[in-house]
């Protein structure tokens, strides 16, 4: 019986393979007319073995281990490559969050219910506040320019906040994460603080009558700065609390930064670190790097993927990646340091 355990397990897993093989260049995806092949997938050569990959990879999704969550850039509707499609994501990712929550087309619908039913994927969404805080930012500039009336951040955040929690019920998302920044208290003017507190308690205020109401979905807090908040307790009905760490110099930098940042009341026992992928642009050697331990220039990705596997005062949850369909354009493998990094942080039993 055992025998025949691992044999299936084996096969499983030459089957993960085969399909992780059949995504191994971006020209096979985003030219297929050219090539005049019908190739076949995984799934129509062997439905029942691919049927029972999933149920591995929906079990693989419900074990302990360290998560792997991906920002989604879904901003175009007319996909020219398989990069721009939510269903090319890696199979072992679990949890996508979406950049762009509104105005989905019918077949991001339909490829958020593969990614959900058949692979046991949480798809959210962002609220990306400090996007709206810039934009409003933006439009005073204007107005002052003109020697008009400023607009108000406490005037216009409510129902800010109010459209995008509606998208919650609007489609099958499983949760949401927003991102904010506030600034410490000591190093901002009273009246700052006054305006800070006004907008935390809209933002918190608003977030904590939704979660409430669905305590069966995701909720995620994502910072730059997350000893920006005001009152810490807030932050306890967030699953996850993940540090932005683009703009990381080094391994040890990030270290400090995480430690920094756990003041009294933020959560240690559920912090995720994320980055981006390497920039597509030849030209730019520097998005998505950081020094690694050996002092030479590595990807942040699997470095960061390393870091999360080892120990320390507080809890590495996991590791997140912004844009991660960046990661998909490699030459020799889609989504190349993306699936190096999950199998860094949860190696596969029989490698």
């Amino acid at each position: 019986m055992k025998n025949e355990l691992n044999m299936k397990k084996i096969i499983l897993s030459v089957l993960f393979l085969a399909v992780m093989g059949c995504f191994t260049s971006c020209d096979d995806w985003t030219n297929p007319e050219t090539l005049g092949i019908d190739n076949p997938t995984i799934q129509e050569e062997n439905d029942e073995l691919y049927q029972e990959y999933l149920e591995e990879i929906r079990k693989y999704k419900k074990t302990h281990h360290k998560l792997l969550i991906g920002w989604f850039d879904n901003q175009v509707k007319t996909p020219a490559s398989r990069g721009q499609h939510l269903e090319s994501v890696p199979d072992k990712v679990d949890i996508v969050s979406l950049l762009h929550a509104d105005e989905l087309s019918e077949w991001e619908l339909a490829e958020i219910n593969v990614l959900q039913k058949d692979k046991g994927t949480r798809v959210i969404y962002t609220i990306n506040y400090e996007a709206f805080r810039a934009e409003i930012e933006e439009k005073n500039l204007d107005i002052e320019a003109e020697e008009g009336e400023q607009i108000q951040m406490t005037d216009v955040l409510p129902a800010f906040m109010d459209e995008q929690l509606a998208l919650l019920e609007k489609y099958p998302y499983d949760g949401l994460t927003i991102y904010y920044n506030g600034k410490l208290t000591d190093a901002i003017s009273t009246a700052e603080l006054v305006e800070m507190k006004a907008i935390q308690q809209i933002i918190f205020g608003k977030l904590a009558t939704v979660i409430n109401a669905n305590r069966d979905k995701l909720f995620i807090y994502e910072s730059d700065f997350p000893a920006g908040i005001i009152d810490k307790n807030v932050l306890g009905d967030f699953e996850y609390i993940v540090f932005r760490s683009h703009n990381i110099a080094s391994i040890a930098q990030l270290t400090e930064t995480v430690k920094i940042n756990l003041y009294e009341g933020i959560p240690a026992d559920r912090v995720i670190v994320a980055t981006t992928p390497l920039s597509t642009e030849d030209a730019d050697k520097k998005t998505g790097t950081l020094l690694g331990e050996n002092g030479t220039n590595q990807n942040a990705i699997t470095e960061m993927a390393y870091w999360v596997t080892t120990a320390d005062s507080f809890t590495k949850a996991g590791l997140g990646v912004y844009r991660i369909n960046d990661d998909y354009y490699n030459a020799d493998l889609d989504y190349k340091l993306t699936r190096e990094a999950i199998e860094i942080m949860n190696p596969s039993p029989l490698n």
